[in-house]
């Protein structure tokens, strides 16, 4: 399943808490912006790889348990010490971590499900990841790809990413620009950075 609604990520729990930030100096996947209109932009970002899960519920309650899940692929807490070798020129260490990145990606599958995905560092591939041993996490590469987006801060809530969905969508209708898949919501912040310092995002794909 390639992801395509961008996420939440701003889970208030001792897993998130232990991280020392989603955001400020962690690292992002790259994109080129290819034009800028206030709080518009066209991006093109280069491929990115993903880990996913998909858990059901509302937002916020699938939110929190794939965010647990996804972080304990991400920092290690599923696999044993020493018990994965990776190749060069990623060091092995008894405690193996994948560095933080961000946005945390969330998708909505339809039925109560929503798929969550950590994007991966640029020094990682598919054939160097650590295989998650959660039968749930699957690991893949998104192609480079051209999406329209919108900026926005506060403490994101549903009535907030809708209304922000329709304003990026009516500036693509005036610009003539087509839709190449469903909206996507890009979270960036930790729980405690507050609400007008917060980067939020609506994505959408386009062609």
């Amino acid at each position: 399943m390639t992801l395509r609604i961008v996420l939440i990520a701003f889970i208030a729990s001792t897993v998130l808490l232990s991280c020392s930030s989603v955001s400020g100096d962690t690292e992002m996947p790259g994109y080129a912006v290819e034009r800028a209109d206030e709080s518009f932009e066209i991006r093109r970002y280069e491929p990115v790889l993903y880990a996913e899960v998909t858990t059901s519920g509302t937002r916020q309650e699938a939110a929190g348990k794939a965010f647990r899940q996804l972080a304990a692929y991400i920092f290690n807490e599923e696999r044993p010490e020493g018990g994965i070798a990776m190749t060069a020129p990623v060091i092995t260490q008894p405690r193996e971590k994948i560095a933080m990145t961000a946005p945390v990606l969330q998708a909505e599958g339809g039925g109560g499900e929503w798929t969550m995905a950590f994007s991966m560092p640029p020094e990682w591939t598919l054939a160097t990841l650590p295989k998650p041993q959660n039968p749930g996490i699957r690991l893949y590469e998104e192609p480079s790809r051209t999406v329209a987006a919108v900026r926005f801060s506060g403490r994101a809530n549903d009535s907030m990413l809708l209304r922000n969905e329709e304003r990026l969508v009516a500036w693509m209708t005036a610009n003539g620009i087509v839709a190449d898949g469903p909206a996507e919501y890009a979270f960036y912040d930790a729980p405690w950075v507050v609400g007008p310092l917060r980067r939020n995002e609506v994505l959408i794909p386009i062609k």
